[in-house]
């Protein structure tokens, strides 16, 4: 049976010809009789639909729905499914504790939240969207720290999110 697929480079030898591939597929797969060929793809029954406006960008799998602000210190501004919010206001907080001298009763403990400094779409077609989200965590007196990527996923006829979160200490 064919399963609708979503295919990408990954990597090309120095003269130009492809190394890698990455595939991504929806419906179900058995994996053992999973056989990649080249082809015409099938077109997924619910296909990942992106619109991006000045201020967001809005991914659908279906009757699921993500908003993705371009700025600010919210990731996910709201997830959606069937109408219905399920999540609203994303960010991320990082905590600091410095106990350099808590022998004398003194912690100090910083807060930092989400700024985003970019958001990109770095994939869409009909099977899978990738929105990569980049920024860094801020303080008090706008004290930046701990740059971060995020990357969220979403995948045709899909009803959730898989997101990849990194960051650097700096």
């Amino acid at each position: 049976q064919d399963a609708a697929v979503q295919s990408c480079p990954l990597a090309y030898w120095p003269d130009g010809t492809l190394k890698w591939v990455g595939h991504a597929a929806c419906g179900p797969i058995d994996a053992d009789k999973l056989r990649v060929s080249p082809g015409r793809p099938v077109p997924p029954l619910s296909p990942v639909v992106v619109r991006q406006s000045a201020g967001a960008m809005d991914v659908r799998t279906g009757d699921f729905e993500c908003v993705i602000p371009t700025s600010g210190s919210i990731l996910i501004a709201a997830i959606r499914r069937g109408g219905l919010s399920q999540i609203e206001n994303v960010r991320l907080v990082a905590s600091r504790q410095d106990r350099s001298h808590a022998d004398e009763g003194i912690v100090r403990a910083e807060r930092f939240e989400s700024r985003v400094d970019s958001v990109v779409l770095e994939q869409s077609g009909p099977v899978r969207a990738v929105v990569r989200i980049q920024g860094l965590h801020v303080g008090e007196g706008d004290r930046a720290w701990l740059p971060f990527t995020l990357r969220i996923s979403l995948h045709a006829g899909g009803n959730g999110i898989r997101i990849m979160h990194s960051f650097v200490f700096d």
